[in-house]
């Protein structure tokens, strides 16, 4: 399956894991560049044409549900072989996985995660969808803590299909209702009761029935007394106690009427334990159907105290009043009216827990609600009618714009850009390319917005560099986002020294970015070539290989040679000849030495120069011969750069002088006399 692209949209990236009727990967949606999963069921099912059937009808309904705790079901595929069910990633852990790492929880994150349930439950509920297979292996925990519920439809494939049913009763027996255990439909009940299983199992870090097998599990389920959470965790609060209890009934119409009952309860809990208020109310009195007793019947006769102790005393329930939630009076107040807590019904609905807030606290309270409610009913009619709405703007089109002029559009409306490089063939580089916002709909301050910028072709034609200085072409080759390769030297009568003769591959080819070119460097004109009309001491063979590693190879390999060394330790400067500095053809054997001022019995010599710079700036040498003066060197250097260059000399003697920084007298200044006497 890895690698694999479902329906020509969902690349299967890697497993996730393997379930009790799917095997679950994660894949990328080509579409829209997100991850999903992709669940793809198992051959046993799609071979049970009952449960494939019921897969599909519940798949229809559950795709209409949309709530930030429900898992987003995206699309059903199916194949000839196979059924993918395409949902929303979401990377984490199980609530199983957590209960077994860390439980009992703290009652703050019990009825934090209790909640996020029961409002997912509760707006399937609204939807007429029920889950049906509640369990912590169908809760999904981010690592920010946001919880998702998933698998919601897997109930209906199950009643469809009573094989398949069979084969997972030990997947579900703990959280399994006792009346459909019986055969009963599923109904909201069923996931009340299940979330009440959840609770119990967060709250004590062990289920309230467990056996050797789902038989033995069910059978507790319909006939075993319902457990107490607070009698396995002595730290649980009666409030909660009570809760799970109730959703732990054994007939449905004992527990609460609907998920959103139980959702009140969770919620009054979990403000009790933000305000400080009494967690000691419970909502299974009323299963009793019991009156509420009047105060006075189930006051004990005690001796009179003083007024100070009677404030006390009245500020607290009496001791009959922990027996009913419903008998939570004062000893001093008035006769109550009998009240009955129904069946199914939330305490929030009769308002009669002890929250132990003080009566003026809530006139306070009260009071700052009641201005803060008419501020808002005369002040934000005012507001509307007296300011005008605000001017939508609208941003260009981005797309073919250069990134900081669109930045600075964006920042004109105080929108913000978000910027994603990546290489595109269409687009210079720098170019925006492609956003996420519709240039036709408004834009407020504050928006953000997705930009990919050009980074340009990830293929470049390689410029041409030949007859270019090493300098140039390695510019010419940067700019283009190659490099230079191997770079080597070469004599040549065409191309003057320090120049590329050639490089390898050809300009023209098209190559990846970054290709490293080759090149070959002229060396000037072969010792043995003939001297008429030479000037080697020409600008044109002003090439600098300043630190150039081939170069300073060269020297040393010469350097036996060294006619003169300049001790001076801040300019170090080396002429030294050529070992192949002979004479090639002899007086008189170029034709054109009869036009030349040189004498037919000198030879022209090469000779190397090299140059240690002490300072930044300006550096100039020349050399004189009998041939003229000659200026091979001429341009700005940085310290430390060495400098080489090859030069032909003619006559007896040649004199060389150094200028630093635009001197005018020079710093260095030798006279070399040739070899062989001339």
């Amino acid at each position: 399956m890895i690698n694999r692209v479902i329906n020509s949209r969902y690349e299967i990236l890697e497993q996730l894991g393997n379930g009790a009727f799917f095997q679950v990967y994660k894949a990328r949606d080509k579409s829209t560049n997100q991850m999903v999963a992709v669940k793809s069921l198992r051959p046993e099912y799609i071979s049970d044409a009952d449960f494939y059937a019921g897969l599909l009808r519940a798949s229809a309904s559950v795709s209409r549900l949309s709530h930030s705790n429900i898992a987003r079901q995206i699309e059903i595929i199916t194949e000839p072989s196979s059924v993918y069910v395409i949902t929303e990633y979401i990377r984490g852990i199980n609530l199983k996985e957590r209960i077994r790492r860390i439980a009992p929880f703290t009652l703050a994150v019990t009825v934090d995660f209790a909640v996020a349930i029961a409002e997912a439950l509760h707006q399937a509920h609204q939807s007429g969808v029920i889950h049906g297979d509640l369990r912590p292996q169908n809760v999904i925990i981010n690592p920010e803590g946001v919880l998702k519920v998933t698998d919601f439809g897997m109930v209906q494939a199950l009643m469809a299909s009573p094989k398949a049913a069979s084969h997972n009763l030990s997947q579900f027996s703990y959280y399994q209702a006792p009346e459909t255990i019986s055969g009963a439909p599923v109904t909201p009940a069923a996931d009340i009761y299940g979330l009440g299983v959840i609770l119990f199992e967060m709250l004590t870090g062990s289920l309230p029935y467990t056996g050797e097998t789902p038989l033995i599990i069910a059978t507790k389920h319909q006939k075993d007394p319902i457990p107490s959470p607070k009698a396995v965790n002595a730290s649980v609060p009666r409030s909660m106690d009570g809760i799970v209890m109730k959703a732990l009934q054994k007939h449905p119409e004992d527990r609460y009427r609907s998920m959103n009952d139980m959702l009140n309860d969770l919620k009054m809990v979990r403000d009790a334990l933000r305000f400080g208020k009494s967690l000691s109310w419970s909502p299974v009195s009323g299963l009793q159907s019991a009156q509420v007793a009047e105060p006075e019947k189930e006051r004990i006769k005690e001796p009179e105290i003083s007024a100070e102790a009677s404030r006390a005393k009245t500020s607290a329930p009496s001791q009959s009043a922990k027996s009913s939630i419903a008998s939570a009076t004062v000893d001093d107040a008035p006769k109550a009216k009998e009240k009955v807590i129904k069946n199914g019904d939330s305490v929030m609905a009769y308002g009669v827990y002890d929250d132990r807030v003080s009566p003026y606290l809530k006139i306070a309270i009260g009071t700052v609600l009641f201005i803060l409610l008419s501020t808002l009913i005369i002040g934000v009619p005012l507001y509307l009618a007296t300011f005008s709405k605000p001017v939508q703007k609208k941003l260009p089109n981005l797309v073919g714009m250069v990134y900081d002029q669109a930045k600075s559009e964006a920042d004109d409306l105080g929108v913000k850009l978000i910027r994603h490089d990546d290489f595109n063939d269409q687009y210079d580089p720098n170019v925006i390319y492609k956003t996420d916002y519709d240039p036709n709909s408004p834009v407020y301050a504050g928006k953000t917005v997705n930009v990919w910028v050009s980074k340009g072709s990830r293929n470049v034609i390689i410029p041409r560099v030949v007859n270019m200085t090493s300098d140039d072409a390695n510019q010419q080759l940067q700019q283009s986002g190659l490099s230079i390769g191997n770079v080597t030297q070469a004599d040549s009568d065409q191309i003057i020294a320090g120049n590329v003769i050639s490089q390898t591959p050809p300009p023209g080819k098209k190559v990846p970015r970054s290709t490293q070119v080759n090149l070959i460097i002229s060396d000037g004109p072969s010792a043995n070539a003939s001297t008429s009309g030479d000037n080697s001491g020409s600008s044109n063979d002003n090439y600098d290989s300043s630190s150039n590693g081939s170069n300073s190879s060269g020297s040393s390999a010469s350097s036996d040679n060294t006619n003169t060394n300049n001790d001076n330790s801040d300019n170090s400067n080396v002429f030294d000849q050529n070992s192949d500095n002979s004479a090639s053809n002899g007086s008189g054997s170029n034709s054109n030495t009869s036009s030349s001022s040189t004498p037919s019995d000198f030879t022209p010599k090469r000779y190397r120069i090299r140059i240690k710079v002490r300072d930044s700036g300006p550096v100039r040498v020349v050399y004189t011969d009998v041939n003229g003066t000659h200026t091979p060197i001429n341009g700005y250097y940085n310290k430390g750069d060495t400098i080489v260059r090859s030069v032909k000399v003619t006559g007896p003697s040649f004199t060389i002088r150094t200028y630093f920084n635009n001197a005018t007298t020079p710093s260095d200044e030798q006279t070399i006399n040739l070899s062989g006497g001339h």
